[in-house]
């Protein structure tokens, strides 16, 4: 499964652009973060790249923009809103532990990752699955879209949920 995040300032296209792209490449998701955006153009946006994926819409914040799907740090708001799809960022087994209504968690960085140098530290593929094992959610990696060296252990691409 294919999960895109936005970073307007690494894109050579508009967003919309970049997310039709990978959506007809076969993405499933697309999380759009952009917090730094006016509060009116960030709506925008999102409305924008809901005419192009509909629910595959993950609004990174407690917002979710006229939609029903977000993405939360691990900070908070606790507990999460009730909507159809809620999901959070974890970087270590305590943040993790705190998960409770969300459906999903993503920990990071599994690899060094282009949008946020020098953050870590790195789980590699042994933190991660220790920190997903037996969680009664969906628990994604973060990983760089082009890491290092492709481990041997994913031959046809990272590991997500069946």
């Amino acid at each position: 499964m294919i999960v895109v995040l936005t970073d307007r300032r690494q894109a050579r296209r508009s967003l919309v652009e970049v997310v039709e792209s990978a959506f007809a490449g076969g993405a499933a998701y697309v999380v759009l973060r952009e917090k730094d955006l006016p509060p009116d153009e960030r709506a925008a946006l999102a409305a924008a790249l809901r005419a192009v994926v509909g629910a595959g819409l993950i609004v990174a914040g407690p917002d979710p923009l006229g939609g029903d799907a977000v993405h939360l740090a691990a900070a908070g708001p606790y507990p999460p809103p009730e909507l159809a799809l809620v999901g959070r960022s974890c970087h270590d087994a305590v943040e993790l532990s705190r998960i409770t209504t969300e459906q999903y968690a993503v920990v990071s960085p599994v690899y060094p990752t282009p949008s946020k140098p020098g953050y870590g530290p790195r789980l590699e593929l042994t933190g991660w699955r220790s920190w997903s094992r037996a969680r009664p959610f969906r628990c994604w990696p973060w990983a760089a879209s082009r890491p290092p060296t492709r481990p041997r252990a994913w031959p046809r691409g990272p590991p997500v949920w069946p």
